[in-house]
């Protein structure tokens, strides 16, 4: 208002100083000209105007309208999911979103090879509520002992860790690094569907989201262990909306900023509720991991006082389950060390930490882990088996479980997290393994690729070009188009837990997830 005031009276007092100088100025001859038109003229040409602009108006809105009131319309009456790959999602988004979008704005990148320069939005990234994070944690200052060094890659305009999640930065890493217009809307498609089945107190659930579905169809009840009648318990109730945030925060949306920052602010502090008094979100230390990785990212992003003290509980009691100088076990670690939940807890660690939270020298155990499980390390301790890791170590026998690729995609990030060289033997070894075992239509490994393909990106190069074409093919082919549904994954792809337990959530969480690796944390080699 006050500029408004002020423009207002700037031109007052030009009109003033005009009027001051007289007769002969240039107005003159046009004052002349006005006063002597008939009345009854002047009088017609301003009607004529406005009733052209009225016009003009009316039908822009009703074009608006129409366009919105037939989007609805189909998706009312559409009673059958059909399936078309060939369909383009619709990235438009109505009056009200824009005008929540006051804060953040969505980009979309209008095409898929474009030169960094054009991707710069520099004002974007003094937003006074931009994404926050250590930067000195993301170049090469010790984790904890001697050589280990923190990496996710470099923050974007001086904003730290997590400057790329939105603004200029997010557009030059989705331009530099194979992102595009149809990756960026297919995240936004999964968001949406995270806000629809988001429940009154703030939380997502693995087992009852459907009884958040407000459009037809409604979303399909795949999930068959997981329900309110037992399997639902606070921890997992914890860990389902821990998979949601991670989501959002990794879109750049915060408890502050960004056109989903009330579904974020609620996540949260349902969260905080349900945190123990221990500091603990979980017995097991699954859910426990992805919700500590949930809020540390919370606190990284934003410096909320609040998240650092709900952080540094839940970092506190994961530490303590954790077995020295050893990995990470579904409860505390007596001895066996599981490959899968230490990629988890390695993840909450490497988050908290580049929030600026102590994590001691749990690092070193989970080193000690990935060298056990990886045959190729122990020489002729344990035999080859292809490379592959391995599932399980038991430290009181000194045995090994069954090895697969998805191990290896968990021992591969695993690694890169704990500041190995991506150049190295080993990570180049495991990372062919992963080129044997790309993506392909039909029943597909999601756990596999989520962290196949952060660990792929953080490898580059030709490992990351070869990768990342099918990953994002078969994500955009088979995301759901249509009905409530919209935005999300069927849970189809291997019959596990994540199939039966955690369904729809999960697929969805790490659907999104990988389609957001452009520029949820950027390469090491940018380090170099």
């Amino acid at each position: 208002m006050a500029d408004e005031v002020y423009e207002d009276d700037y031109y007052d007092d030009e009109l003033e100083e005009e009027e001051e100088e007289g007769d002969g100025g240039p107005h003159s001859d046009q004052m002349d000209l006005v006063q002597r038109t008939p009345w009854w003229i002047i009088s017609i040409i301003f009607h004529t105007a406005f009733l052209i602009m009225a016009a003009m108006w009316t039908i822009s809105r009703g074009d608006q309208d129409d366009e919105f009131s037939i989007f609805e319309m189909n998706v009312k009456k559409f009673q059958k999911p059909d399936y078309d790959p060939t369909l383009k999602r619709d990235i438009k988004r109505s009056r009200k979103q824009l005008k929540d979008e006051v804060i953040v704005e969505n980009p979309v990148i209008t095409k898929e090879d474009l030169p960094i320069d054009e991707l710069e939005t520099p004002d974007d990234l003094e937003r006074e509520h931009k994404a926050k994070g250590r930067q000195e944690a993301m170049s090469t200052i010790e984790l904890q002992g001697e050589g280990w060094v923190g990496v996710f890659g470099v923050g974007g305009g001086g904003s730290g860790a997590y400057g790329w999640r939105d603004g200029g930065g997010k557009k030059r890493a989705i331009g530099k690094f194979g992102g595009g217009a149809a990756t960026e809307s297919a995240v936004l498609a999964a968001l949406r569907w995270f806000k629809r089945h988001q429940a009154a107190d703030g939380s997502w659930s693995f087992g009852d989201y459907d009884k958040q579905c407000k459009l037809n169809p409604p979303c399909e009840k795949v999930c068959s262990g997981a329900s309110s009648s037992g399997l639902e318990d606070s921890g997992k109730l914890n860990c389902a909306t821990g998979f949601a945030l991670l989501c959002f925060l990794g879109a750049g949306h915060t408890q502050k900023a960004g056109q989903f920052r009330q579904q974020v602010s609620n996540g949260l502090s349902f969260l905080q509720a349900n945190q123990s008094d221990s500091g603990s979100f979980s017995k097991n230390n699954y859910a426990h991991s992805v919700a500590t990785m949930a809020v540390a990212e919370g606190y990284g992003m934003t410096k909320t006082p609040t998240l650092k003290e709900i952080t540094q509980k839940a970092v506190d009691t994961l530490l303590s389950r954790q077995k020295e100088y050893e990995g990470f076990d579904y409860q505390v670690n007596r001895g066996r060390n599981d490959t899968s939940v230490t990629g988890w807890a390695t993840m909450a660690l490497k988050s908290a930490k580049s929030a600026g939270i102590g994590v001691g020298n749990s690092f070193e155990g989970i080193a000690k882990h990935m060298d056990h499980v990886t045959p190729e390390v122990k020489g002729d301790s344990y035999p080859t088996l292809a490379g592959h890791v391995a599932y399980t170590w038991k430290s009181s026998n000194n045995s090994l479980g069954s090895r697969n690729p998805r191990l290896t995609a968990i021992g591969m990030l695993c690694r890169v997290f704990i500041g190995e060289d991506t150049s190295g033997r080993m990570l180049r070894a495991h990372g062919n393994k992963m080129l044997e075992n790309l993506p392909a239509a039909g029943k597909t490994d999601f756990y596999k690729m989520y962290y196949a393909t952060l660990a792929m990106f953080q490898m580059g190069g030709e490992f990351w070009k070869k990768w990342n074409e099918p990953m994002k093919k078969i994500l955009l082919d088979s995301q759901r188009r249509g009905g409530c549904a919209d935005g999300s994954w069927d849970p189809t792809g291997f019959a596990s837990w994540a199939d039966s337990r955690a369904g729809r959530v999960f697929y969805t969480a790490v659907g999104c997830l990988s389609l957001e690796v452009y520029y949820r944390y950027l390469p090491v080699s940018m380090l170099k």
